[in-house]
């Protein structure tokens, strides 16, 4: 999400493609997440009883979308204040990073508390078989 944002512009990297994959992403997730979950779930969820999250996922592309705008807005028509601000964005962009680890870990303290070996092990060998299993096709 916007993470990736931030940590592609602190490295210099493509912007214009980290927000339009993010935006692309984001917005395909509306007809993708429920095609997911029937293909995955229709034998173990009641969908009368699922609730999906429409509202998080359209407040998600607002808050991709509104700031995109802004900043095209300020460049095209008020460059001399967005080289301004330009400025200013690695050190609160840094912050920003850093309050998200930090708070992010500390909210979700509990999970280490029920994460197991087979649960780590899982995580790590899943991405690896799935690029062989890729690269044998």
């Amino acid at each position: 999400g916007g993470s990736s944002n931030i940590y592609t512009a602190l490295l210099a990297g493509d912007v214009d493609l980290s927000v339009t994959l993010t935006f692309m992403s984001t917005t395909l997730a509306f007809a993708t997440f429920p095609y997911w979950i029937w293909l995955l779930g229709k034998s173990s969820i009641d969908f009368k009883r699922v609730k999906f999250p429409w509202w998080n996922m359209f407040i998600s592309l607002i808050s991709l979308f509104i700031p995109a705008l802004t900043g095209l807005l300020l460049r095209r028509y008020r460059p001399v204040l967005a080289h301004r601000i330009e400025r200013f964005l690695n050190p609160i962009a840094v912050g920003y990073i850093v309050f998200i680890l930090t708070f992010g870990v500390y909210i979700n303290m509990y999970i280490f508390t029920i994460i197991d070996l087979k649960s780590i092990m899982t995580c790590c060998f899943l991405p690896w078989f799935g690029f062989i299993g890729g690269s044998i096709v």
